[in-house]
């Protein structure tokens, strides 16, 4: 191959504007081979592999693995790397699909693809954050698709045309019917509902490029990896005089991934009764345990007149009844009876309870889990060691306060704390004499993070709860936060050393000056070593670590 790949391309370098892309679907040896094929400047151009077509997660250290393996292999290779393309399910699926703010997500991973050394294979599409099409078993064309359904729908769904113009026919790709049909749910994403919206992810895309285009050590530079851990990877590309750091940020005490573990429907229901109630009035909603709820039920119907009370529910009509959806609290509220024997069970196992009631009559209730981050007790921990006293405040129901709480070593809480009460317990705090400190990542705790002395926001959560907050941690990790706190004073106490540093020699020579007892070539040296004994002494900072 290698002859051959050489006699090739000097056929090609006599067309300059030719370039040649090699796919090296190898899964022992493709990097290895990749190398082969794109180093020394004599075979082909670029190659790209299937490192990141598969389904396997893109974890900054599956990156950092990837990458780092390229660059062992080929230092002087040229890699064309990818996320989806013709034969893979589409990367808005295989990844984005159970994160908590899928586009934001899509827009990281993005920043990632762009910034690795080599070139960029762009998949028809991915620019738009089209999903994998479900496509009807009659609109196949892919023939293991036809042969093995429905065990493996092939790979049609990801082969569906492009949408153009959201009201055209076939989503503006074609005046005819497609080879493929335009799916439903890729309307909303078409080109020209992207347009004018600077946040999408078409403009993403597009600002991205060409941010990349100004920046050479991102095609060009040698990479160095900083930190690749389980929410945060960061590298820095070099090249010449140019250093380019990039930092992606991959939610508080829990995981922020919640999924329905019961659904327990009331006499007279059915399971999926409930869930597709629950689902049809949290369809339009963004908070994680809404995206939960319709991911369980699979095909949600539509509702109408869906009216949301922040931070306890929602209500609409679906099929001409009246649906509430929220928490107990919420719906006693509302007059419908929810005996405490069909929550205590599932809020003992620390789930979050979401009662769903039906023309004013309870039909279930569903367990959520959202698994504890495995960092929190330590991080709990470590506050408590550094004499902060950690207060967890939640709209939970009780029992699953305590259950959490308990597991985390926090002794004092509050549950079914409400948006704006939050805020009013920071101000109660305040009141009783505490210097309040508040970490938070969803738009319900905006508030109290304004209120707090000092406030810190889950750089993983919600834009506004970012914007309200002091400090962004760039992690998901409770631990961020005893590592500041325990930053913030390494370096008062470095200030304290330095007032003396710069007080001591004054104190000392201006009455030995004064009297005649200091020589004026001394007196300037102790003035330069004032400065460099405070300079030296900051810089020790450069050695601090966090605790364990």
């Amino acid at each position: 191959n290698l002859d051959f790949l050489r006699r090739f391309r000097a056929v090609l370098d006599e067309f300059p504007a030719a370039a040649a892309v090699g796919e090296v679907g190898d899964a022992q040896r493709g990097m290895e081979i990749l190398a082969e094929y794109t180093s020394g400047g004599d075979k082909v151009h670029m190659c790209y592999s299937f490192d990141f077509l598969s389904g396997e997660r893109l974890s900054p250290e599956r990156v950092r693995s990837v990458v780092g393996t390229f660059e062992e292999a080929a230092p002087d290779g040229w890699s064309c790397w990818a996320y989806s393309n013709h034969d893979v399910t589409r990367h808005a699926s295989r990844w984005a699909g159970d994160e908590r703010d899928p586009v934001g997500y899509l827009k990281m991973i993005t920043g990632v693809l762009l910034t690795l050394r080599g070139s960029v294979c762009l998949y028809q599409g991915e620019e738009l954050g089209l999903p994998e099409a479900d496509l009807a078993y009659e609109d196949l064309r892919d023939p293991y698709g036809i042969q093995f359904w429905p065990n493996y729908k092939g790979r049609d769904g990801c082969r569906t045309p492009m949408v153009w113009e959201k009201a055209a026919p076939n989503g503006g790709f074609s005046l005819v019917r497609p080879w493929l049909p335009v799916p439903a749910n890729h309307l909303d994403l078409a080109v020209d509902c992207q347009n004018p919206e600077p946040t999408s992810v078409l403009n993403h895309y597009r600002d991205f490029l060409a941010f990349r285009r100004t920046q050479p050590a991102f095609a060009k530079g040698e990479i160095e990896f900083l930190i690749a851990d389980d929410t945060m990877l960061g590298f820095t590309r070099s090249l010449g005089n140019e250093t380019v750091l990039a930092v992606y940020k991959t939610g508080t005490l829990t995981e922020g991934r919640p999924a329905i573990t019961d659904v327990v429907p009331a006499d007279g229901f059915a399971r999926d009764e409930v869930l597709g109630w629950a689902a049809a009035l949290e369809s339009a909603s963004g908070h994680p345990l809404a995206r939960a709820i319709v991911a369980a039920a699979g095909q949600v119907a539509t509702a109408e007149g869906v009216e949301t009370v922040p931070g306890l529910g929602v209500r609409g009509m679906l099929g001409g009844r009246s649906v509430l959806v929220g928490s107990p609290v919420f719906l006693r509220n509302q007059g419908v009876d929810v005996p405490d024997g069909a929550v205590n069970a599932l809020a003992a196992q620390g789930r979050t309870l979401v009662a769903v009631a039906v023309d004013g009559r309870l039909a279930g209730v569903i367990g959520v889990a959202d698994p504890l981050r495995s960092t929190s007790a330590a991080a709990v921990a470590r506050l408590q060691r550094a004499g902060i006293s950690v207060v967890m405040l939640t709209g939970d129901h009780p029992a699953t306060a305590r259950a959490v709480a308990e597991a985390v070593g926090i002794s004092r809480f509050e549950a079914g704390v409400l948006p704006a009460d939050k805020a009013k317990a920071v101000q109660a705090l305040a009141a009783e004499g505490h210097r309040v400190g508040m970490a938070g990542d969803g738009i319900n705790d905006a508030p109290a993070l304004a209120a707090a002395d000092v406030s810190f926001a889950i750089g993983t959560g919600a834009d506004v709860a970012v914007a309200a907050a002091d400090i962004t941690l760039m992690r998901g990790d409770l631990n961020g936060v005893a590592d500041a706190v325990e930053l913030s004073r390494a370096t008062l106490a470095k200030i304290r050393q330095n007032l003396f540093f710069a007080f001591i020699y004054n104190v000392l020579g201006i009455p030995l000056a004064a009297f005649g007892f200091l020589n004026p070539v001394v007196a300037g040296a102790a003035m330069a070593l004032s400065s460099v004994s405070v300079v030296s002494n900051s810089l020790l900072l450069k050695r601090w670590r966090p605790s364990k």
